[in-house]
């Protein structure tokens, strides 16, 4: 009676979190992600209508976007096409949010399968208040779909090994479906082959061993009757004993997994692994078939995308810590402390009380499984950190870990329950879950649709991250902020405009045909004819967003998560920049002065202004004035790439070394790969005769970038004198490169 109260309980909970996760994903913001692979899903569909002859899925040189399966992605527009569906991102968004759904469903039938309902309950509980998956689960049709599939391949694989009926065709179906779906998402998602395999070589090793011990018994005995008793397990006395010895008990109640495969012997297990590898086959099958590039050549392809996708060549620069790095310098621990700083403390404590309480674990016959599931969340933590990946949006790629650190998380606290047994102890561990899940849930109630930028106390929340870590690094602001400004020209009975941002925003204006949009960088919007621009804090410098340089205080609207600016509407007042960039590109530097002095009456706190007024201004011959006016710059961004190169070079013009080189020197130690500042650098050095000093410079620069041409020619000149020889090897490899 009792369990079936908690079974319904359980699926009128799992009812309302589905109606919850469909509502929450109406006001889903459009994120980068968002476009650009919905963009490459059109040309994955045109691919397919027109029976390969559309080649735009296969040509991906920019966004590589080839080497990623998309699966996924590509089957929501399929749907979009074979229905007509016009609002394509909020039906992408509602079968992002259906995910979400299931991956929070089967994680708690896990854990339900496991150790009963309350862990279930539990789950579904720390989902609720986890705001960085719920906010992916409404817009993100990658890394969210990947983490349905990961937890599903998990629990169908050890269901499968561990439940009496092996042969269950629904869960080996259900096993295939995860498989295909993880590595028709991405080719990491081979993973789960080697899971089923994993897993099943850990769960019969006991057997194998007792199996390979009765095989030594009966080669010394040499009798028939031992050598039968040995190598199968045929009496049912026998059977009972084996059975005894080998099973690991799960029984809490009779959802749990409370009866292990009963095989007889080695040669029993000769079927199952064939059935295996049967699994492992047609998941692999099954990945390929939404997949372009991959069925141009499966097995050589995707092992090819993996291993392109294991060393991504496209690096950004994020905040981390307080500063500006590239991707793939990030520390070793970026992904775990991304996470410390970003899950729910519950969840965390959870955590704590499962390492706390594992005895019970073991006690009740649950370790291996835990172990296992233990397993899933840190060997690919592992794995990236050994191979220093390119990684970066926080821990948005590794999301897929969450599912099972959920479940270990409401494991702990059900252990927590058990430990301290008594009805007013249950509902003081109920009242410290309710406390410690405040602090998430109110932010989602206050900042929704931006759940995923939420951090946790460990950081002061989101206010004591601003500045420190990147905070809508998903570009989800710029929805609002076109919504806000499809409006506003209307109010003011405007019928046209320029509208430039720094994520296309095309679609959110698609029925505006008077306001034409168009993307820029966001240091770069000076150069450009524009009347509003809608700009996003990624890609901001952290000097600009802790000195209140960022947002600006001439800005028309801001839209902010947590009392912090996460994006802005500019509207443009005077468009000076923008001629005397024009003036300044056409080679008119009179004229390009003329507009920046105009420019800064109406905006002086765009460094590239100051920049480009300054080249204007030397051009001119008002070399003094351009050097104040470069300081000026420098005032409002101190980490300002151009303008240190621009002072440096103007130093090293007046030969004066020291100072040029100190330019140079916080250049490259701001962005290391200003390859440029290197080769500079080393001329003055070689200049001094220093000769050693300038090879390590170019050295030091040609590790990042060992196809640097202009590197690789002053690494040869150094050479030109004492080893004429090496120098022509490097002026010969120069020439090799384009």
């Amino acid at each position: 009676m009792r369990k079936t109260m908690w079974k319904k309980i359980f699926f009128i909970a799992s009812t309302l979190y589905l109606v919850l996760m469909i509502f929450l994903s109406r006001d889903a913001g459009i994120s980068c992600d968002d476009t650009l692979h919905y963009d490459h899903s059109v040309d994955v569909y045109n691919y397919f209508a027109t029976h390969g002859s559309d080649r735009s899925a296969l040509e991906t040189p920019v966004t590589h976007l080839k080497y990623y399966g998309q699966a996924f992605d590509n089957a929501v527009t399929f749907l979009i096409k074979w229905f007509g569906i016009e609002d394509v991102y909020r039906f992408r968004h509602l079968m992002s949010s259906l995910s979400g759904w299931l991956a929070v469903f089967i994680t708690a039938l896990f854990g339900i399968w496991i150790s009963g309902y309350r862990t279930g309950l539990l789950i579904l509980l720390l989902y609720a208040v986890s705001p960085t998956f719920t906010g992916h689960s409404i817009n993100n049709l990658k890394d969210i779909p990947f983490a349905l599939a990961y937890i599903a391949g998990i629990y169908f694989t050890l269901k499968l090994l561990k439940d009496e009926n092996k042969k269950s065709w629904k869960i080996i179906a259900a096993i295939i479906f995860s498989t295909g779906l993880a590595i028709g998402i991405r080719p990491v998602g081979i993973l789960l082959v080697c899971y089923i395999f994993l897993f099943w070589f850990i769960l019969r090793l006991p057997q194998l061993y007792r199996s390979g011990k009765k095989l030594i018994g009966v080669s010394k005995a040499g009798d028939d009757a031992a050598s039968d008793k040995g190598l199968r397990v045929s009496k049912a006395g026998d059977d009972a004993a084996l059975i005894k010895d080998i099973r690991i008990n799960n029984a809490v109640d009779d959802a749990a997994p409370d009866k292990g495969l009963r095989v007889s012997g080695i040669r029993g297990l000769f079927p199952e692994l064939l059935l295996l590898v049967f699994i492992s086959g047609a998941g692999f099958f099954l990945g390929t078939l939404l997949w372009p590039y991959a069925l141009q050549a499966p097995l050589k392809n995707v092992l090819q995308s993996y291993h392109f996708m294991a060393h991504f060549p496209g690096t950004f620069r994020q905040v981390f810590e307080g500063s500006n790095e590239w991707s793939d310098f990030m520390p070793w621990y970026f992904i775990p402390k991304s996470m410390l700083i970003t899950i729910p403390v519950i969840v965390l404590a959870g955590t704590v009380f499962f390492l706390v309480f594992a005895g019970r674990a073991g006690r009740s016959g649950k370790l291996p499984l835990y172990l296992i599931i233990v397993f899933t969340i840190l060997f690919p933590l592992f794995f990236v950190i050994v191979k220093q990946s390119n990684v970066y949006s926080s821990w948005r790629q590794f999301l897929f870990l969450y599912p099972p650190l959920v479940l270990i998380a409401a494991s702990g606290l059900n252990y927590l329950y058990e430990a301290i047994p008594g009805k007013y102890s249950g509902w003081m561990i109920t009242a410290l879950i309710i406390l410690m899940s405040i602090h998430p849930l109110a932010y989602m109630i206050r900042n929704h649709p931006y759940e995923y930028i939420y951090f946790n106390q460990f950081t002061g929340g989101l206010k004591g991250a601003y500045g420190n870590y990147e905070t809508d690094y998903y570009f989800v602001s710029q929805t609002e902020a076109s919504e806000w400004l499809i409006s506003y020209p209307n109010e003011k009975g405007i019928d046209s405009a320029l509208v430039g941002a720094t994520y296309p925003v095309k679609w959110q204006f698609r029925k505006h045909p008077g306001i034409k949009t168009f993307y820029f960088r966001h240091e770069e919007r000076s150069r450009y004819d524009w009347d509003y621009a809608i700009i996003t804090n990624r890609y901001i410098h952290p000097f600009q967003l802790k000195n209140g340089i960022w947002p600006p205080p001439d800005v028309l609207h801001t839209i902010y998560a947590d009392g912090v600016p996460i994006g802005i509407v500019v509207e443009r007042k005077n468009k000076d920049a923008f001629y005397g960039y024009r003036a300044l590109e056409e080679d008119r530097p009179a004229d390009a002065v003329r507009h920046y002095e105009t420019a800064l009456k109406y905006c002086d706190g765009d460094e590239m202004i100051f920049y480009n007024f300054a080249r204007a201004l030397y051009d001119e011959g008002y070399f003094e004035r351009a050097d104040s006016v470069l300081k000026s710059g420098l005032e409002i961004n101190p980490f300002c790439e151009p303008i240190l190169m621009y002072l440096g070079n103007i130093a090293k013009f007046r030969q004066n070394a020291d100072e040029a080189i100190t330019y140079y020197e916080r250049l490259i130690d701001y962005n290391r790969k200003y390859f440029q500042a290197y080769v500079e650098m080393a001329e003055l050095y070689s200049g001094r005769d220093d000769k050693p000093q300038a090879r390590k410079l170019l050295r030091d620069c040609l590790r990042l970038n060992p196809r640097y041409r202009p590197a690789i020619i002053a690494l040869a000149d150094t050479y030109m004198e004492e080893n004429p020889e090496r120098a022509k090897r490097y002026y010969e490899m120069a020439e090799t490169i384009k």
